[in-house]
């Protein structure tokens, strides 16, 4: 009997770990967060990360999108300050073309980020600290979406969804929330 394809390996913290999620996919030169020490049960839902997917070099628009300011601030930092406002924390930021140094989060370098956004997807899964049980995923080059779509995610999280995603007049769109 044929059950289909397999499910990803979910790992403690319920997020896809890239290593076995896409078995065959090179992740050389990523390197996952060191896991968190096992502790206690915690009482009620994990944290929810955000992660900034910022490894773009923005090739039609002459820089690295996550340069790029809007409103006199660079993209790289609104889309922090989008997950952190809506209440994602930790923020990690997926770097690629250029290093963007912000602080306060967790940045992680893909050198897979000309293979597309796949490889910064799975650098930013892996670099997820265990204590987190959930992650809002957002796109550096979306500067109008604001942290009331990222707080109606975990909000639907927290109801008990295990996917969210954002939708804008009916359409799915960015950011979306896995766990």
């Amino acid at each position: 009997m044929n059950a289909g394809p397999s499910l990803p390996d979910l790992g403690r913290s319920g997020l896809p770990r890239p290593a076995r999620w896409r078995p065959g996919t090179s992740l050389a030169g990523v390197q996952p967060a060191a896991s968190a020490s096992a502790a206690a049960p915690l009482a009620g839902p994990l944290p929810v990360a955000g992660i900034l997917l910022a490894a773009g070099e923005g090739s039609r628009l002459g820089q690295p999108k996550a340069l790029l300011e809007f409103g006199g601030e660079p993209l790289a930092q609104r889309g922090v300050a989008l997950l952190r406002d809506g209440g994602a924390a930790p923020i990690v930021v997926v770097t690629g073309a250029v290093a963007v140094d912000l602080p306060g989060v967790l940045t992680v370098h893909n050198p897979a980020w000309r293979s597309g956004m796949g490889s910064s997807l799975a650098a930013g899964l892996a670099t997820v600290p265990d204590s987190c049980d959930a992650a809002v995923i957002a796109l550096v080059d979306q500067p109008l979406v604001g942290p009331e779509a990222v707080r109606r995610l975990i909000s639907a999280y927290h109801g008990g969804a295990r996917v969210a995603v954002a939708a804008y007049e009916g359409a799915p769109r960015n950011p979306v929330l896995l766990a």
